[in-house]
């Protein structure tokens, strides 16, 4: 029997293990939700934004200072932390423009700024 958009949000909400309101960072389990159904409407790509977003909070939690966060690595082969923290955001963002759920940039200097990481197979990266 197939799952109305409301059931599939509803279950994608449980398992997010994620508040929109507070964003603090859970006690409970948190684990990747499986892969998007992309029919299943607005609602659910807010549910696995919020799941994904949940799991970046929790991550990044572990970091005891904001000098961890703006600190680059020793080898300077990547960036700050702080770019990691932004990226997932940003990829959702451009995810969305290009499939038109949104029409315009939420903040586009900034999108700009984290939307590439470091690619491995550079050399001048090195």
């Amino acid at each position: 029997m197939p799952v109305s958009e409301k059931e599939q949000a509803d279950t994608d909400r449980e398992h997010a293990n994620s508040d929109s309101k507070n964003k603090q960072v859970t006690d409970k389990p948190l684990y990747s939700l499986p892969l998007l159904n992309l029919d299943a409407g607005r609602a659910a790509v807010l549910a696995y934004f919020e799941n994904t977003w949940a799991i970046t909070e929790q991550l990044f939690s572990s970091l005891v200072s904001e000098e961890a966060y703006l600190t680059r690595p020793y080898h300077k082969t990547r960036h700050p932390l702080i770019f990691y923290y932004a990226h997932p955001v940003c990829f959702y963002v451009n995810k969305l423009l290009v499939s038109g759920l949104i029409d315009a940039p939420v903040n586009q200097k900034l999108e700009l700024r984290v939307e590439t990481g470091v690619d491995e197979m550079n050399c001048e990266d090195l």
